[in-house]
Formats: structure tokens, sequence, C-alpha cells
């Protein structure tokens, strides 16, 4: 158990972490030394014969031996991580893997015993597979702090591990008269290799997530520039129109002569040059550039836009992930509202204010088409829905980062976009 626990703690550190994490796992890894050495003691006593000698309570001492380990690998990644279910059943057995590994190469080495000198080289071979675990294991298969796999695959790749590390040299382990022969030290062999396999074609499928991944973002990326392309062509031609009005509002300007009209046309210029003033000023210079930008797109769809925002409370989110969050939000809401035939309707809230040591993100706007969901993500109503709607998965990625969440509701044609990120200590 105690090996099982310590190279537990090498992969979670890569591993988004729970608040306190490194108390957690302390406490834990001296748990799991203090259950370790008291089932080990037990284990040798019932192989000695001092403590029962029927057939089933030895099966069952064979069966803890295995199990609570594993349960304690098990428990330390809950107690220590973020993890969801099959990502820590996933983590698992690939820390089984690990360790399993060190106990086939002290078996074959002859080091594996009680004596002071077998257990030295022991705990000598132990920090040397934890050393190599963090090098290539632990950090090639965690991805953001997490393995994302799915359940299929967290209980296929358990189950392999458990195939190769328990029943397949049970027989050579347990039997009498195989355990002597040279087909034991094969037969850990084998499994050494097996293990190392498992672990090196989870890092090889990893990597080539990653890759997909990274394809993928570049292509969404292109999109975006595409339409970030033609976003700035409209607010160019936004700042033209205002131009050429405010130029032949001074020229009319020149030719009043009733001082009433004069100052009414000089409040009408001054309403038109407003749109220059970057009015949006939240203390944070990104949110304050898309706020400015998507306030221009408001303008020329004749778009109310309110904002109630404290950006200094958004500083540790880096510039890319506040700029695509709020950018993706508000297209979304410019593109609803475009298409609400009431023009008092027409209005987009953004607010984010601190509540409860966490800042909350509110967008709210009307909408008038029926929304189309696949599960929990709602599909574009573009006609090439297929390279479009992943506005609202990114938001949902980046509030995950942060380790925040997000929330939709759609109640009396308000769509309400909520996003709750807890402050960095």
């Amino acid at each position: 158990m105690q090996g099982m626990a310590l190279c537990t703690a090498v992969f979670v550190l890569p591993l988004e972490h729970r608040p306190n994490w490194k108390v957690r796992l302390a406490v834990s890894e001296v748990v799991c030394f203090l259950l370790g050495g008291v089932l080990n003691a037990l284990y040798d006593w019932q192989e000695a014969g001092h403590l029962f000698t029927q057939f089933w309570v030895n099966a069952l001492f064979q069966v803890l031996y295995f199990v609570l380990p594993l349960c304690a690998s098990l428990l330390i990644f809950a107690v220590c991580t973020k993890l969801n279910r099959q990502d820590r059943l996933f983590g698992m057995a690939c820390v089984y893997a690990v360790q399993h590994t060190e106990f086939c190469l002290s078996v074959i080495m002859g080091n594996y015993g009680t004596g002071p000198f077998n257990m030295s080289l022991n705990w000598i071979l132990l920090a040397a597979t934890m050393a190599l675990s963090w090098i290539f294991p632990a950090r090639k298969l965690a991805h953001n702090g997490r393995y994302l796999v799915t359940w299929r695959k967290a209980v296929i790749v358990l189950s392999l591990m458990l195939i190769m590390g328990l029943v397949l040299n049970y027989p050579f382990r347990y039997l009498p008269g195989l355990r002597e022969n040279f087909a034991y030290p094969l037969s850990l062999a084998y499994d050494l290799c097996s293990c190392q396999f498992l672990l090196w074609l989870q890092m090889e499928q990893r990597r080539e997530l990653n890759l997909a991944a990274a394809a993928e973002a570049e292509r969404r990326l292109r999109i975006q520039m595409e339409d970030q392309y033609h976003l700035s062509q409209e607010t160019i031609d936004i700042i033209n129109r205002k131009c050429h009005d405010l130029k032949h509002q001074v020229s009319a300007l020149r030719l009043v002569s009733n001082p009433e009209e004069r100052e009414e046309s000089l409040q009408e210029l001054e309403r038109s040059a407003m749109i220059y003033d970057c009015s949006v000023k939240t203390g944070n210079r990104v949110l304050d550039t898309v706020l400015t930008e998507k306030s221009l797109l408001c303008e020329k769809h004749q778009i109310e836009c309110t904002w109630m925002a404290d950006g200094r409370l958004l500083e540790f989110i880096s510039p890319v992930d506040l700029y695509t969050l709020f950018g993706n939000a508000l297209d979304n809401a410019i593109e609803a509202s475009e298409q609400v035939p009431d023009a008092d309707a027409r209005n987009i809230s953004v607010t984010a204010q601190k509540r409860l040591g966490a800042v909350f993100i509110q967008v709210e706007n009307y909408f008038a088409h029926d929304l189309r969901k696949d599960k929990e993500r709602i599909i574009s109503t573009k006609k090439d829905a297929r390279n479009h709607g992943f506005g609202l998965e990114s938001i949902r990625q980046i509030a995950m980062r942060y380790g925040g969440s997000m929330d939709i509701s759609t109640e009396d044609n308000l769509f309400t976009l909520s996003i709750l990120l807890p402050l960095p200590d």
C-alpha cells in the first residue's frame, strides 16, 4: 500500500488540485503508510500460519492485499484533485501499472523481502520508479490538469492492468512448485513489459489527442479570425458613416441662425460624437476593448447595451481567455437580438461583480427563434452549423479552466448566460 500511495502522489502533482491539497495529500500518505504497515504485518502472519489456516480466510487476505492499495489510490485522487470519477479510475490504473512495474523489478532482481538490505534496495528502486514515472507517464497523460477519458476507456485500461498484474501471474506465484520455477520470473518480465506498453500506448493516444485538439483549435481560430475581419469591416463602415454624418451636420450648423435650432443641432452632434468616446471604463483594458468594440456593433444594429462590470475582478484571467469569453458571449447576444422583431426588446445587459469570494458574470438578451439542443450543447441556427456553435462550448471550457462553471437559462424568451469563477486567494 505504501508504494501505491507514493506513486499516486507523483501522479497527483500535475493535476487540478482541491484547496489545501498539500495538507490533504500529506494526511492521506500518513494514513496509507499506517494501514499498509498493519496490512503487511497481518499478511506475513497469515502466510506463516500464525493467524488462521482456513482457505477462505487466506483467500480473503489475498483479495484485501490487492484491493486495499487500489482503494487507497482512488481515495487520494478523490481527496486531493478535482478529477471526475472516470478520470480517477484511469489514474488509479496508471498508478497500479507503475507500482506493479516496481514490484516486478524487485522480484526479478531478487530484492523483494523483509530484511534490512532488501528493504533498502526496495525503497531505492521505488524512488527511481517514482522519478521516472514523473518524467514520463504522470506529466504526459495529464492535459490541463485532467485526463479527459470516457468511462469505457477507464474501465478497459483498468481491466487490462489488473488482468496482467493479478490474473496472469497468479498461478506462477501461488501454486505449489511454480514459484521456485524459472517460469515465475518470466511471467513477471512479461507483466513488466505489458504494463510499460500500456502506459506508452496511453501516452501516444494522449499525444495524438493533443495534436488533434491543436489542429481543431487552429481551425476554429481561423474561422474566428475570418469573422473578426468581417466585424472589423462593419466597424469601419460605422465610423465612415458617422464621419460622413458629422461633416454634413457641421456644414448645416454654420447656416443655422436660430439659437434653439443651433442648440438642438449641437446636442445631436454631441450624441453622434459619443460613439468615438470609450465610455466603457471597467478598470480592465482587455474588457474595455471588447465591450467598446461590441458597443459599435450594437450602435449599428440599434441594440441598446448596458454594462455594469468591475473589470479589476477579472485580472486573474489571461487576456486571450477574457477576450474570447466576453467576445463569444456578446457575439451570440448581438446575433440573437438582431432577430427580435420588437425594437424595444433589443437590449443586452452585461454584469460582472463579486459574490461570496467569486466573480459572477451574467449576459442577458431576448431571443425570438427556437433553440436547438443536443444534450447540454446548444446547436447553432446558422446554415453552416458544423463551423459554428462553438462559442458557448468555448466559454464553458474557459470557465472550467479557472475552476468555475457555466449555466444557461432560456425562460420567457430571455437568454441568460451565467458564469461563476472563484477568485484566487
